[in-house]
């Protein structure tokens, strides 16, 4: 089993006890990402560090202002 079957995204997923939604996938192969979004984990297409830790920052961000919400 490897990427980009879906099983070894769940077993990941399973394993460590994370809902996809609380997950975060960073790979340089597109169809890697591509196949955890179909599984509604987040996914970064990894170009460069700083891209990366930018859209990581926005996701984070994103939460914060969900939990919010819900405990309104």
């Amino acid at each position: 089993m490897k990427k980009p079957d879906a099983r070894i995204y769940k077993l990941t997923l399973n394993r460590n006890k994370v809902t996809p939604i609380n997950a975060v996938f960073i790979d340089d192969k597109f169809e890697n990402v591509h196949a955890a979004t179909k599984l509604s984990i987040h996914g970064i297409h990894f170009k460069t560090t700083a891209k990366s830790k930018e859209i990581l920052k926005r996701l984070a961000f994103v939460k914060f202002v969900n939990f919010l919400e819900s405990v309104a």
